[in-house]
């Protein structure tokens, strides 16, 4: 079993995720990116476990931020296939990580 997993929904104004994290050992938090296939169009995080916010290509989320082990994100609805990058970061090295395209 994976130590992270990483499901997208679509929205009627924008795309939501949930990162899950099982992962038991120590780390400092979960870094998630989001790339745009083929495009120079940028993929613009707006909502990280409730709270607005306005962050493009890269969210990071301390360990201290993480609530049930899961994160939850809205990026703002994109044209086009994008890929989704979470990884488990720990002293600014990367311990694992999970892609999906959507």
């Amino acid at each position: 079993m994976s130590s992270l997993s990483i499901e997208l929904k679509d929205e009627d104004e924008s795309i939501s995720g949930i990162v899950k994290i099982f992962y038991k050992g120590k780390f400092d938090g979960i870094q998630i990116n989001a790339y745009m296939l083929g495009s120079s169009e940028l993929v613009q995080f707006i909502e990280a476990n409730g709270k607005r916010i306005s962050m493009p290509t890269r969210l990071y989320i301390a360990r201290n931020d993480i609530v049930d082990n899961q994160i939850r994100f809205k990026v703002s609805r994109y044209k086009g296939k994008a890929r989704f990058r979470v990884a488990i970061i720990e002293e600014h090295k990367e311990i694992e990580s999970e892609i999906i395209f959507h």
